[in-house]
């Protein structure tokens, strides 16, 4: 079963650009960590992201962090790690979690004790990751993934999924494709599947949006 990820942020405190650019000149400057820690050569800087390759991959292929802001302006820096091959296929919570300890936290001591700050690292837990439904609703969900044995959809399971969609947009029950995506693969619904209901969600979502304007 693949197992969910969890959203890392930073709160900078500071305007995010202003920050990046900070962390990159520490970490960039920072003999004991380039050389040691991270391959001076390929991080990048641009006005709102970051990206840091470390030397030590772990086991895992072409790791890299990639740091964004989303929000001119804003102090919260969205945290990504990518790999063309982890080293536990698929990435579990706990290894992509300790890889973003590992490489960042050095990073952030030093950022801390350079401008006298107290910057975290947040990384959302196993619990709030769960994806919480009103009743009625998780009980069309219920009956819509529980049908699926398979990963061929047949008509009934459409049209429970359709009944599901259907009462989330008309109890103006929240949940972007993101969210919808983590309920199938909590349920064990498998990746190529998931991403046919998923796409099928954001269509009709569309869709009902529209006719009701």
């Amino acid at each position: 079963m693949e197992e969910l990820l969890p959203d890392i942020t930073i709160n900078s405190k500071i305007d995010a650009r202003i920050f990046l650019k900070r962390l990159y000149d520490t970490t960039k400057e920072s003999l004991e960590i380039s050389e040691k820690i991270y391959e001076k050569d390929n991080i990048e800087s641009g006005e709102d992201s970051l990206v840091i390759k470390p030397l030590k991959l772990n086991g895992n292929k072409n790791l890299a962090v990639i740091l964004f802001n989303i929000n001119n302006n804003a102090s919260k820096v969205f945290v990504e790690l990518v790999a063309d091959k982890w080293k536990i296929e698929p990435a579990t919570y706990d290894l992509y979690s300790i890889e973003a300890k590992r490489i960042l936290l050095p990073i952030l001591r030093k950022y801390n004790k350079e401008y006298q700050s107290r910057i975290r690292l947040r990384i959302q837990t196993k619990e709030n990751l769960k994806i919480k439904l009103p009743k009625v609703a998780e009980e069309l969900f219920f009956e819509f993934y529980g049908s699926i044995y398979k990963k061929s959809l047949h008509p009934v399971h459409w049209r429970r999924f359709h009944r599901f969609v259907w009462h989330c947009h008309v109890r103006g029950v929240k949940l972007n494709s993101e969210e919808f995506y983590r309920l199938l693969i909590e349920k064990n619904i498998d990746r190529g599947t998931a991403r046919t209901l998923v796409e099928n969600y954001r269509i009709i979502e569309s869709f009902l949006d529209t006719i009701r304007h």
